[in-house]
């Protein structure tokens, strides 16, 4: 489900009128992803610095809590290990 302008739809309709797609949808779907390949690039430097940002959110995390494990004498949990199931 998206919202989109009345000009957009009436775009999408002016597409499955001329039978060039069978639906609102399709037509929506074949536009978004013509606009992200023509958009690759951008996509591409997006990946990378949300990668970054993670790798960073997950280093703080474990920093933050071996400090606030240290300060409560290790009454906070540990967190699960990856791969370990718990």
């Amino acid at each position: 489900m998206v919202r989109l302008s009345d000009l957009a739809v009436a775009s999408l309709d002016e597409l499955v009128d001329a039978r060039l797609f069978g639906s609102r949808s399709e037509a929506a779907a074949f536009l978004v992803g013509a606009g992200i390949e023509g958009q690759r690039e951008l996509f591409a430097r997006i990946g990378k610095h949300s990668r970054e940002i993670q790798r960073i959110r997950q280093s703080l995390k474990h920093e933050a809590l071996e400090t606030l494990r240290a300060a409560a004498g290790s009454r906070l949990p540990r967190s699960p290990r990856k791969g370990t199931g718990s």
